[in-house]
């Protein structure tokens, strides 16, 4: 009897919310640095239903992805970056002397799909309110392509289906835990437990790519390349431009109208040069090579 006892004491000194919190997808690029191409995006957190601004604590959240685009396990063969600055913003990058969490880790749950987890690491004392009804970066993804071709099909897993190795996925965030106010002190989860969320919402709209941001990189035409004076180049939206010599010095930058135009590069040195294309919301890059 004293077990079950001391169990409802616990249930009752938690209360449960529950679809009081959102998580959106932001900011979806296509960019492309040297030979390599990457889906980009942030990942949104806020409240909802009037829930009051609170101190995220732990968590974590699932991914899936187009294995055509990206190959199986993106994780275990590199694929995946996670990022989550402190100057940009996010989250999961906020810090007070110390950072208000551990790294984040990522795990491959399944071929086509992972998962992002993050712990509270100071006291919620130590804390401000992050998570409020105004949509807040938590972390920023970056998948590299195998085939840039391919759709990234990427949107949160919400289905907590056992056949997909998923258990409780929407359940996987709680409030900050320790004291709530006071001195700066560590983490003591010990003498105040944070609430748990059940039931968060995942909204997946945002992470698909604009028709601008899908095609600037494979659409641009360049030719003649290799170029002795005139280089002509097609694109399809107004982009900024840059022309990097091999000690990476701009020579050259301006702006290129959509359609096709012509660069007059005659009186550059023969040698590898690096177009730098900076459209709408995208950068892509292009090795031209100036002969004599």
């Amino acid at each position: 009897m004293k077990l079950v006892y001391t169990l409802i004491i616990t249930l009752i000194a938690l209360p449960i919310s529950a679809q009081n919190i959102e998580f959106t997808f932001n900011n979806a690029q296509k960019t492309t640095i040297g030979p390599n191409t990457f889906y980009e995006v942030d990942v949104m957190v806020r409240t909802i239903d009037s829930q009051p601004d609170f101190k995220l604590g732990a968590g974590q959240f699932y991914i899936a992805y187009n294995t055509a685009a990206f190959g199986n396990n993106a994780n275990g063969i590199g694929s995946i970056e996670i990022t989550y600055p402190n100057a940009n913003n996010y989250i999961l990058g906020q810090v007070n002397g110390s950072a208000y969490y551990s790294a984040v880790v990522v795990n491959d749950n399944s071929s086509s799909q992972f998962s992002v987890s993050f712990q509270q690491n100071l006291s919620a004392a130590s804390m401000t309110n992050n998570v409020t009804s105004s949509p807040q970066k938590l972390c920023h993804l970056k998948l590299q392509y195998l085939d840039d071709s391919q759709q990234p099909q990427i949107m949160f897993v919400a289905d907590e289906s056992p056949l997909l190795g998923i258990s409780k996925s929407r359940d996987q965030f709680i409030a900050a835990c320790g004291t709530q106010s006071g001195d700066l002190d560590l983490l003591d989860c010990g003498s105040s437990l944070g609430n748990p969320f059940n039931d968060a919402i995942f909204n997946s709209e945002g992470a698909t790519l604009s028709i601008d941001n899908l095609s600037l990189a494979n659409t641009l035409s360049l030719h003649p390349n290799p170029v002795i004076d005139r280089l002509t180049i097609t694109i399809n939206q107004d982009s900024q431009f840059q022309l990097i010599d091999a000690l990476g010095k701009t020579v050259l930058e301006g702006k290129l109208r959509t359609g096709q135009q012509q660069l007059n590069l005659e009186a550059f040195e023969a040698g590898l040069y690096i177009l730098n294309l900076i459209g709408k919301s995208e950068t892509t890059q292009k090795k031209i090579l100036i002969r004599k």
